[in-house]
């Protein structure tokens, strides 16, 4: 009698251990499934960020176009000046605040490059972290 019981206690503590490696195995799984899902959405949200960092990328090339072109007719503009010793004076305050305007227009877009590299700096940095954690989930 004491070794069925004690079979029986040893069966009873066999499944309990084999239902705790279950409901572990089970928790992990789940963990692991969230893991994906996040890592799914960071992986959504760096594509997301590509692609506004690209949109941003083609904005501010527009812009520093533009601002080329508004460049070289200032200085276009400034060449005629100069070659004309008959500017009145109203035409040289014209030009020195058209120069005025491509010097702020000049550094307006240097701050915004700026801006724009910190940017890149932090996807990138982002990007290095979420790739370390796919890397460590695999």
């Amino acid at each position: 009698n004491e070794v069925v019981e004690h079979g029986d206690a040893l069966v009873a503590e066999f499944e309990r251990e084999m239902e705790r490696i279950k409901l572990e195995t089970a928790q992990a799984e789940k963990r692991r499934l969230q893991m994906e899902l996040s890592l799914q959405e960071a992986q959504g949200e760096i594509k997301s960020l590509k692609l506004q960092l690209q949109r941003e990328r083609k904005a501010a090339e527009k812009e520093k176009e533009e601002v080329m072109w508004e460049l070289m007719s200032a200085t276009r503009r400034t060449k005629e000046l100069e070659g004309n010793m008959e500017t009145t004076l109203k035409a040289t305050e014209l030009n020195k605040q058209a120069m005025e305007l491509v010097r702020r227009q000049a550094k307006e877009l240097e701050k915004e490059n700026q801006e724009f590299e910190i940017q890149v700096k932090e996807l990138t940095r982002r990007n290095k972290q979420l790739e370390e954690s796919n890397h460590d989930l695999k």
